[in-house]
């Protein structure tokens, strides 16, 4: 299946080779404010030019934690938002050695969860990533596929490098009354992700107040630390969320695609609208004639001041995608989700979701 490339940019396209992910399982409490992931993680290297045999002291890597997400006492948000199982994570150390390095849980994971438009009640897209040789890898899984305490067999991931971050300087430095002319990423507010302790190789995270979806991963910080920045049972602040109001949301309106098989590329079009109501043109050449086909931070290339770049990942077993937007400038990016994509040259509008600075360029 082709895989949902959500939190990180990527250097380019090009595939490094590929891990496995078997055995994965989503075990919930009935009040859904709890629920503990298992999953086996296979990095045996696969036509990876990056990798050798002998750095690590096992391929196999068998990780479980647990995601908490309980709301607030007296908390006025709606409290059907605050589901364990539609809670993002990230930074969860899942195992392995480097016997160059030394350095210990090399293994991340990360997770977001979409709800969309796809059918069947959304989806999770886990990203596990190596954080010495700063690799990682995309899997795709339905609500369907999870629900109950189901186990998904085994699921194979591309490789790819992780790269294209923003300044460590900007990260967690944007202030609510930072604001931009034209109202692109204005009105952002700040949260964090919180970590809570280990019990028996088990790790627990909880989502902060007011930070229910926070659709990112900040991978330079990660990648850069290494895990050191959950020393103390959590993670400083990794990201910050739109805030409430229109401001903060952007749309996608009139996506359309536009397949060329002797160029064997697609142009896409369509119109990036921000909260204030500016409309930006984009239009880009995707490198491939498969007008589902997934590519990776395009920059749209019509209006003289567009900077915005596109991503687009697709799960065929939903037949569902997510576009990622980026607005380089301020490092801030939402994601829409369209469902019936085989089935539809034009994809139309999306819904309006909210902007999160993430760091992206």
């Amino acid at each position: 299946m082709r895989l949902l490339p959500l939190f990180i940019p990527l250097v380019s396209a090009k595939t490094l080779g590929s891990w496995t992910i078997s055995a994965f399982s989503r075990q919930c409490n009935p009040q859904d404010t709890s629920c503990t992931y298992t999953l086996t993680l296979n990095t045996t290297p696969r036509d990876s030019p990056t990798a050798t045999d002998t750095d690590t002291d096992t391929d196999l890597h068998t990780c479980t934690f647990t995601v908490t997400n309980t709301p607030s006492a007296g908390d006025t948000h709606d409290v059907a938002l605050a589901r364990a199982s539609k809670t993002d994570f990230s930074s969860i150390p899942c195992g392995g050695t480097s016997r160059t390095t030394g350095q210990q849980q090399r293994y991340a994971l990360n997770g977001g969860w979409s709800d969309g438009d796809v059918k069947g009640g959304g989806f999770l897209t886990l990203v596990p990533t190596d954080l010495v040789r700063k690799e990682c890898a995309f899997f795709g899984y339905g609500e369907g596929e999870l629900a109950g305490g189901r186990v998904v067999g085994e699921r194979e991931g591309e490789v790819y490098p992780v790269g294209g971050f923003g300044s460590s300087s900007s990260l967690g430095s944007r202030s609510d009354s930072d604001s931009d002319a034209d109202g692109i990423g204005s009105g952002l507010g700040a949260g964090g992700v919180g970590v809570g302790g280990e019990s028996n190789g088990e790790r627990s995270v909880r989502v902060g107040e007011g930070m229910r979806g926070v659709r990112m991963v900040d991978m330079k910080t990660v990648l850069e630390g290494g895990l050191a920045n959950m020393d103390g049972g959590k993670i400083e602040r990794v990201g910050k969320r739109g805030a409430a109001g229109d401001r903060s949301q952007w749309q996608i309106k009139g996506l359309t695609r536009y397949p060329d098989i002797g160029a064997n590329t697609t142009k896409w079009q369509f119109t990036v609208v921000d909260g204030a109501g500016k409309e930006t043109h984009c239009s880009l050449a995707a490198p491939t004639s498969d007008p589902v086909g997934s590519f990776y931070g395009i920059p749209c290339g019509t209006d003289a001041d567009a900077n915005f770049k596109a991503s687009w990942g697709y799960n065929d077993d939903a037949d569902s995608a997510v576009m990622t937007v980026c607005f380089t400038p301020n490092g801030t990016d939402a994601w829409f989700g369209f469902e019936q994509v085989s089935h539809n040259q034009w994809l139309g509008d999306s819904k309006k979701e909210p902007v999160y600075y993430t760091g992206c360029a």
